[in-house]
């Protein structure tokens, strides 16, 4: 894990006509693959992706009960 490892992050799924992306959770960077490590704290999903786009002005998430 890094130090920037509550810093917000979408992730854009890209298609033909429509911009869409989830906000995720920077883990830190995957050594198998050039990739980074983000969480879904909606699914409980960890993910590895290429295409993230940082949102540096929001750190953490906020977590809703």
């Amino acid at each position: 894990m890094s130090g920037d490892s509550d810093t917000a992050a979408q992730i854009q799924k890209h298609s033909t006509l429509d911009d869409k992306s989830e906000k995720r959770v920077f883990v830190g960077y995957d050594v198998r693959s050039k990739g980074y490590k983000h969480y879904n704290p909606i699914t409980k999903k960890r993910m590895v992706s290429r295409d993230v786009v940082f949102d540096e002005k929001h750190h953490g998430i906020e977590m809703t009960n």
